[in-house]
Order: structure tokens, then sequence, then C-alpha cells
């Protein structure tokens, strides 16, 4: 038999003899009925004897125990793959030795070697067979898989923004996933929502996590942050009298246009650096880069006083 089998063994005798079982001619304690159960090697007979107290051996039988063949398999799981990743199961070698892989309890057709790839999940066993002829069934391996998909940032970029303003990211598609934004290849703190507010130029990216080991990582998406203009006026007066004029001129960045205001409301026509002036009023000037960059000076009060009778 194999180790951690057990052997019946019967014995065959007149009617009302006592029986007394022996292994290698010593007496098994309390082993005295037709039917011995064993696991332990050695040379096993019965004796029988009669009323009259006259007796009978039988003939020795010999137990020998065999040894099953390892079956391990390493990693001893349990596995969690992700994604399209694989793995290798290695069963216990053994010199002569065949090998039958099952998953979910059904044979694995051709798979035969010791090493097995995995590339799905499930239960996985091995069933090894020595070269007497013993087999050992391995204790499964459990292989699970986790799925997560490749992140995609949207809107895609690259994008050029002006100082102070802000654009929001969204990490897609919306699942059980735990998003990082990083900004040039930096986890950035606390950014773990689908949405991240960007008002720094630089490069971000987010990562999909489903585990700590099972990641997904989206391409970059450049954003760029440009300065804004600088604009302001200068006058020689505020005040004037009724019928007079004032000039206003412009210090802007060089390069940029420019529409004048009165109150806030744009003077139509009025996109030189300079202005002729004859009524009251807060006057201002908004200047734009090539790029869409904007910026308002500081209003520029001017009174026009009436003249006396």
């Amino acid at each position: 038999s194999c180790s951690g089998d057990t052997l019946t063994l019967q014995a065959l005798a007149s009617p009302g003899a006592r029986l007394q079982w022996m292994l290698d001619g010593t007496d098994l304690p309390d082993d005295t009925l037709a039917l011995l159960r064993t696991s332990v090697p050695g040379s096993y007979a019965v004796r029988a004897e009669a009323s009259n107290s006259c007796h009978t051996v039988s003939g020795a039988v010999k137990v020998t125990v065999h040894p099953r063949p390892p079956a391990e398999i390493l990693p001893a799981g349990p596995i969690r793959l992700c994604n399209e990743d694989t793995v290798q199961l290695q069963a216990s070698v053994v010199p002569g030795a065949s090998y039958m892989w099952s998953r979910d309890g059904v044979n694995m057709a051709g798979e035969i070697a010791s090493t097995l790839r995995v590339r799905s999940p499930g239960s996985y066993s091995v069933l090894v067979t020595n070269a007497a002829g013993w087999s050992m069934l391995s204790a499964p391996v459990i292989v699970t898989r986790d799925t997560v998909p490749v992140p995609r940032v949207t809107p895609a970029g690259p994008h050029i923004m002006c100082e102070g303003d802000s654009i929001v990211l969204a990490a897609e598609p919306v699942g059980a996933w735990l998003p990082q934004w990083s900004r040039d290849g930096s986890p950035i703190a606390g950014a773990t929502r689908n949405l991240y507010t960007v008002m720094q130029p630089g490069s971000y990216a987010v990562t999909f996590t489903a585990n700590p080991g099972c990641k997904a990582a989206s391409t970059s998406v450049i954003v760029d942050v440009q300065p804004r203009p600088h604009v302001s006026i200068l006058s020689d007066r505020r005040d004037a009298c009724e019928g007079d004029s004032i000039a206003l001129r412009t210090v802007a960045t060089p390069g940029t246009s420019m529409q004048w205001m009165k109150n806030g409301s744009d003077i139509p026509g009025a996109s030189r650096d300079s202005l002729i002036v004859r009524a009251s009023g807060v006057y201002s000037v908004r200047v734009r880069n090539a790029i869409g960059c904007a910026a308002v000076s500081a209003g520029l009060p001017v009174r026009f006083e009436m003249r006396p009778s």
C-alpha cells in the first residue's frame, strides 16, 4: 500500500475459534477480530485457538508501505493575475515521474510536464505518479484575475491655458478602480478622484489600481501655462474743462491687441495704444496676446468740469 493508506486483512478460521493477530511475531493487543485494519509495514499472522487450547498459526502476510511521491505546487498561492499577466506553476520534481495537471477538477489535455503556464483563473492541481506507479494529488492552487482598463484622460490635450485659469481633466472609464493622478511622474497627494483640476503646467497622467499589484496608467497630457500680458494707462492729467480733451496712452506687453472701454463697456473702434477722450468716465483697456490670454488695466477716472458762464 501507499503511505497514508489503510489495508484490511481478513482471517478465515473455524467457527468459535479465538483469534489473535500478530505483527513480526508479537501479539497485537486488542486485535482479536477477523478483520484487521493497518497502515504499519511488517509481517502479519493470525493465531486461531480452539476451546480445547489447540491453536494454529497462519502463514505470514508481508505488508509493505511505499512512500508517495511529493506533490507540491510553487508558488503555493493564492495567486492574483493582473490583466493579461500569466504565471508558471512548478510541481515537485520527481525523477522518472509523470504529471497530469487539472483545472477545476478536470484534467487538462496535453498538460503532462512538471510546469504549467497559467493564463486563466481557476483551481489548479497536479497528480504526480512515480516510476513505481504510486500517485499523489497536490493541494489546489487558486488563481484569480484582476482586470484594470487602461485609463483615458479627457480632454486629451495638449492644452495651453492662461495664468490664473484652470482646466478639469477626467479619467475614464469610471469604475471600481482607484485613480491616482500624477504630475511629471510624481503622485499628487490626495488626487484620487476621477476629476482633477489643473492650475499648474506639467505632464499629467492617471493610474487605475485594482489591488497593490494590478495597475494601468494612461498616456500623459501636457498642460502649458502662459503668463498674461501687462497693461497700464498713462495720462498727463485726469481733469479738464468741458470742450477740452485728454490724451490717454498705454504701456503694454509688446504684440498685444487692445480694446478701450468706458465704464466697463467697449468703445467701438478704439483699438489703438492711445485714446483721446472728451467725456467723463472711468476708462480702462483690455489687451490680449497671440495665444488669447487677456488682461484688463486698472480703471482711470477722467472728469470734465463745466466752464463758468
